[in-house]
């Protein structure tokens, strides 16, 4: 059961769950997620949500204590690998 328009933050959201907008969508997987965060609505890069580029420092040293970064599938050698990604998703 759809809830009523306006009732979501993402109103278009219930349309791509249950399926309606799927017919369109890309077939490449990259280019369908791109399309379902911009049919959606959704925040798609670090400015987005607020982060800041000066704070970019701060999270690459925090990143380094992180347990998880010594099993990332790409190499972290240190804040500045980090960094490169924060730029990335800038």
């Amino acid at each position: 059961m759809a809830m009523p328009e306006g009732t979501y933050r993402y109103p278009n959201i219930d349309r791509v769950l249950y399926g309606r907008f799927f017919a369109t969508a890309p077939a490449d997987e990259r280019a369908r997620q791109a399309w379902v965060a911009e049919v959606v609505g959704l925040p798609t890069t670090l400015r987005d949500v607020g982060v800041c580029a000066d704070q970019f420092d701060s999270i690459a040293e925090g990143a380094m204590h992180d347990r998880m970064v010594p099993s990332n599938p790409h190499k972290i050698e240190g804040p500045a690998t980090v960094r490169q990604f924060l730029d990335a998703a800038w």
